[in-house]
């Protein structure tokens, strides 16, 4: 992974115009002051460098920014330059984009091929990497100061990284890092906290207990560990940072926006179908979604940059397909828009991201191991002594129930993005949707209340027989699990209404929808 370069006496970047046309250039065809908000139905070279590595997308910005000091060092360091891991991805994503890699940075820019040479194995090669790699860091400090370790880690962490590298599908397997308990490491003090809270345990409990105290004792911990981990959970979702949301105050909330934070990508894309579908460019015929007329798709004045993009997805994926598209396939379509929708909302800080919900569940396994790595001391002690261990075992037990409930709170909100939840049920009422009359169904307005209320206000949208093949395609299967948990429980599933209005819907079933479903579900958006 090597380039090869010209030598230069430059010592000053920030005079040399090389480095000034590098940082205006746009990677990957993206501005490099990061305001272009992609292609439409699409990812930017940023996005989906996030996506593929599973980065936040500050730390793939960053490191594009670093991988744009890399190419100056290729081009004025005087000798063969290494990159990090984290630059190499870079690097390795921007050959794909093959014009703009060869013709408009190697051919107008550097002005010079820069090719990407591999490693042939061997130790030889090895040291020979790991030489330039070390060059390359000297290089970098004499002309930008010291590196980033996040991105420019020593040599020998480096290294280590090529070759503990694996691809994963993360459909088939877990992906849960290491506890890392070192301090000096990067985010081990985090992790050691979570250790740190089982280092009493080894004095606090010693072995030579009674059988009933220690049971008791044991009870105790495990009920100590639980309240940690859900604390320890709920500080890092933002519990103690201000999570007083102003609508728009970060980023503005339509009803793409709106519907992604209440009800995730399947209502956005719920509530994409039926706005295509009341503007005419969609119809549904009970097998599908298929085009209305020949007629494209034509943005209204109102249509977000997001919402256009979704739409044009859609659209463009019903044309081409040339028959009846599933919702299932349509999701499949709009992937990439939901995921920019996402990523809007977790830079703002209403949606969890991954790499937080992976720290977290590392954490309660480390000290799920210790608590219950006592109890297995404990009944090895037992056994060694000939001593029942079996209501120790049942404790255990329970311990492993607890922590997996515990481990399971991975909610897609932070409690900022509830906060703003509330604010957002607050602004759409479901009275409002309940007395909006036939002729007013069919306006804008109704479309933040459905993106929000979901399908709690489809009973009261509903006013045209045409509309039930739809609602029931679309919300049909929601209406009725959510009535049967209602019946189950010996309640009725409503949003605020004290009406027993119901709304049947097609397809051989009757779906009841109670006029309300505020009170105890939030709306159904969170």
């Amino acid at each position: 992974m090597n380039a090869l370069v010209n030598k230069s006496e430059i010592t000053q970047p920030e005079n040399d115009v090389l480095w000034k046309t590098l940082s205006d250039f746009p990677i990957g065809g993206e501005s490099a002051s990061w305001e272009q908000a992609g292609t439409p139905g699409g990812l930017t070279f940023s996005m989906r460098l996030a996506r593929e590595n599973g980065w936040s997308l500050d730390h793939a910005r960053h490191c594009i920014d670093e991988y744009r000091r890399f190419l100056y060092l290729a081009a004025r360091a005087g000798h063969s330059v290494t990159p990090s891991d984290a630059v190499d991805q870079v690097w390795h994503q921007h050959l794909v984009y093959t014009e703009n890699y060869w013709v408009d940075l190697c051919g107008e820019v550097l002005p010079t091929p820069l090719h990407h040479g591999p490693t042939r194995g061997g130790t030889q090669q090895r040291v020979h990497f790991q030489d330039q790699y070390e060059k390359t860091l000297r290089s970098y400090e004499r002309f930008f100061g010291k590196p980033p370790k996040t991105i420019w880690p020593a040599t020998q962490e480096r290294f280590a990284q090529s070759i503990a590298s694996v691809r994963v599908d993360r459909r088939k397997a877990w992906i849960i890092p290491k506890p890392n308990l070192s301090l000096t490491m990067p985010g081990g003090s985090r992790y050691s906290l979570a250790g740190l809270a089982t280092i009493p345990l080894a004095t606090m409990f010693p072995f030579n207990l009674d059988g009933p105290t220690f049971l008791a004792v044991y009870g105790l911990i495990v009920a100590l560990a639980c309240i940690f981990c859900f604390v320890w959970y709920h500080v890092g979702n933002g519990f103690l940072a201000s999570n007083n949301a102003q609508i728009g105050s970060d980023c503005r909330m339509d009803w793409c926006l709106t519907a992604l934070l209440a009800g995730g990508r399947k209502r956005l894309l719920q509530v994409a179908l039926l706005e295509l579908v009341r503007r005419e460019n969609l119809r549904c015929d009970g097998n599908g979604f298929v085009l209305a007329n020949d007629a494209s798709y034509q943005p209204l004045p109102n249509d977000g940059e997001l919402a256009r993009s979704l739409f044009q997805a859609i659209t463009q994926t019903v044309r081409a397909s040339g028959k009846p598209q599933s919702v299932k396939r349509l999701s499949v379509a709009t992937n990439s828009v939901a995921t920019r929708g996402e990523l809007q909302l977790q830079a703002s800080g209403y949606l969890r991201q991954s790499d937080q919900n992976l720290f977290y569940r590392s954490s309660v396994m480390s000290v799920a191991a210790v608590v219950l790595g006592i109890g297995g001391i404990r009944c090895y002690q037992g056994i060694a002594t000939d001593r029942p261990i079996g209501f120790l075992i049942l404790e255990m037990v329970m311990a492993i129930v607890l922590f997996a409930m515990v481990f399971r709170l991975d909610g897609r909100l932070t409690t900022k993005g509830a906060g703003l939840l509330d604010q957002l049920r607050a602004q759409y009422p479901p009275s409002h949707v309940r007395s909006t009359s036939a002729e007013n169904v069919d306006s804008d307005e109704m479309l933040p209340y459905l993106a929000f209320l979901g399908p709690a206000a489809i009973a009261s949208l509903t006013h045209r027989s045409a509309d039930m093949v739809v609602h029931d395609v679309l919300f049909g299967e929601e209406i009725r699990a959510r009535q049967r948990e209602a019946s189950s429980t010996g309640g009725a599933w409503d949003f605020g209404s004290d009406s027993g209005d119901t709304a049947s819907f097609s397809s051989g079933a009757d779906a009841g929808c109670g006029s309300g479903c505020g009170g105890g579900c939030g709306g159904c958006g969170g």
